[in-house]
């Protein structure tokens, strides 16, 4: 399992998004003393493999390991190697988003978010291990602290990278109340994700930069923003028009989905998705079980739409989304189909 290989006894073995060696395990980050990590191995030269390292997708499998199995094994590598990575991998003073530190791959500023949020996650798991003492919670603190400001500090200011920086900080601040910067930390990513909800998007709903990939994915952010801070009483942070927005977003989804969530496969075998490929679309990332899964939500979100019903039941209830076109004139994109089935047939138009 991921968690499994990224014991030290394993080499150091971690997960980092779909890259494998040529057994199909993840690549080891072993020194070559054989009693360390050695951060800077990247077996494959693929400069993605080098920056995705840092978010340490590793961290969420090892924790919930250990709370399913109460393994000390999973806890004592994560604090381990966290340790070992904040040593040495010291934050830059700044990470400009035109003129980057060269040698502050950690630090990108889009690492830094997934790492915060998914530290908002880990305490979850572990606050309940022994092994968490008092000594290790207020570095994790510290360590969650210094990062949250470190967005705040370097925000990209032309990317859909900020929507998840922003998420980040949100997040952050919703969670972890008792930190001195929470307040400000909720109203800065809060004050941005409604910002960047308009600016970002055109009045359709599409995303501008046209990549479907980070269109799905930003629909996450907002969404999971806004349910933490009405969890938490602070639901007016997102207003009306932020809903309406993502409304639109996910109207976006909806209709680039292959009829039934149906995989277009040629004859070569070459494709297996169930939503058309442009630009950096990463198909293989939207699965079926993953659309369906986001319709689902969507369909808790906004319970009056009978076409996320029907698609979050696949058929069972709701109405079907209606065949012919589908037209996205502001971001430039048509859908055209004969029906809903598997049978169907759907044309997509891409400008």
């Amino acid at each position: 399992t991921t968690a499994e290989e990224a014991l030290p006894e394993n080499g150091y073995r971690f997960k980092v998004a779909t890259f494998l060696d040529s057994d199909g395990r993840p690549y080891s980050y072993l020194n070559a003393a054989g009693d360390g990590i050695d951060w800077s191995l990247h077996a494959d030269g693929d400069q993605e493999l080098r920056i995705q390292v840092h978010r340490h997708q590793w961290f969420i499998p090892q924790a919930k390991a250990w709370y399913t199995t109460r393994d000390e094994r999973f806890i004592q590598s994560w604090m381990n190697t966290f340790d070992d990575w904040w040593a040495t991998h010291p934050a830059p003073a700044a990470y400009p988003e035109n003129n980057p530190p060269a040698d502050a791959a950690g630090w990108i500023p889009l690492s830094v978010a997934a790492r915060v949020q998914d530290m908002c996650s880990l305490m979850e798991y572990y606050r309940w291990s022994d092994a968490f003492a008092p000594v290790y919670l207020t570095r994790f603190l510290h360590r969650l602290a210094l990062q949250v400001e470190f967005i705040k500090n370097n925000y990209w200011e032309d990317s859909n990278h900020r929507i998840s920086q922003a998420q980040a900080v949100t997040l952050a601040g919703l969670l972890f109340p008792e930190m001195k910067q929470a307040a400000a930390w909720v109203s800065n990513g809060s004050t941005i994700l409604n910002d960047e909800i308009v600016r970002q998007y055109y009045p359709d709903g599409w995303l501008k930069d046209n990549d479907l990939h980070y269109h799905i994915g930003s629909i996450e952010s907002f969404r999971a923003a806004m349910l933490v801070a009405a969890a938490n009483d602070q639901a007016g942070r997102f207003p009306a028009d932020y809903v309406a927005a993502l409304r639109k977003m996910v109207e976006v989804e909806k209709y680039l989905i292959y009829p039934n969530y149906a995989s277009y496969n040629n004859a070569a075998g070459d494709f297996d998705y169930s939503t058309p490929n442009f630009g950096d679309t990463r198909p293989t990332s939207w699965t079926r079980n993953i659309l369906l899964r986001h319709m689902r939500n969507y369909r808790d979100l906004f319970p009056d739409d009978e076409e996320l019903k029907w698609l979050a039941s696949q058929g069972a209830e709701g109405k079907a989304p209606a065949a012919g076109i589908k037209c996205f004139d502001d971001g430039g994109h048509y859908t055209i189909r004969n029906g809903w089935t598997a049978e169907s047939t759907m044309m997509t138009l891409v400008n």
